[in-house]
């Protein structure tokens, strides 16, 4: 054990565990049972595409038109408090919060039917190297630790692309169209991880690119989603 991780350690043991909303203590560093009444679950969301209120039923959005992944499944609106935390998280590094948030996913999405990989969305390297810290990366990393999934690094982003927000449906896929490439053969079904999903454009584009390369069952896995 280094130095440094001995006294990270102790420090540890030494300060209190704190909610990572509030600062309130708490054991293990969890979101408390307040801050978590505060967090907008997603009703009874459509299995496609995770819009709310579908009784777990495909939607009629989805029955015109179909997305092309298999499954969407997420925990809350990307508002109120799961907008905080996860912008904690995403931009300034707040692995407490990070954490807090994807161990109660795990706890709320027990159920999932586990494909053979798991996919972080690629961050282009030079984004990568600026910001230090791709979260669907760490996102995907704590998810197979905890159900013992493996991760498959087979795809790289080697389009660098500007911010998508504020850019409508049509932009968003203009600007990601070719974004992404194959290193390797994709497994036979992935789960596609990343943070939050607002118009679906990314999921899109990577589905497509594994679907097109032989991989049967794409789901896409995400804390929360928000509607373009």
């Amino acid at each position: 054990m280094t130095m440094l991780s001995s006294l990270i350690k102790s420090l540890r043991h030494a300060l209190p565990l704190l909610c990572p909303a509030c600062l309130q203590a708490q054991p293990d560093s969890a979101l408390c049972s307040v801050c978590q009444s505060y967090l907008v679950r997603v009703e009874y969301p459509c299995p496609s595409c995770g819009a709310p209120g579908n009784s777990f039923e495909v939607c009629g959005a989805c029955q015109k038109k179909p997305p092309s992944w298999d499954s969407l499944h997420c925990a809350w609106h990307f508002e109120g408090l799961s907008r905080h935390l996860i912008h904690q998280f995403k931009y300034q590094h707040n692995i407490a919060a990070g954490r807090a948030l994807v161990r109660l996913w795990l706890t709320q999405q027990s159920a999932l039917f586990k494909p053979d990989a798991l996919l972080a969305v690629p961050m282009h390297y030079r984004k990568q190297q600026q910001k230090g810290f791709n979260q669907a990366e760490w996102l995907a990393r704590q998810i197979g630790e905890h159900w013992s999934m493996p991760q498959w690094r087979g795809v790289r982003r080697i389009k660098a692309t500007t911010a998508l927000e504020g850019l409508d449906k049509r932009q968003r896929r203009t600007m990601l169209s070719g974004a992404f490439a194959l290193t390797d053969r994709p497994p036979r079904s992935v789960a596609l991880v990343d943070d939050v999903i607002t118009s679906g454009s990314t999921a899109a584009e990577l589905t497509a690119l594994l679907k097109n390369n032989g991989c049967q069952f794409v789901s896409i896995w995400i804390l929360a989603r928000t509607p373009l």
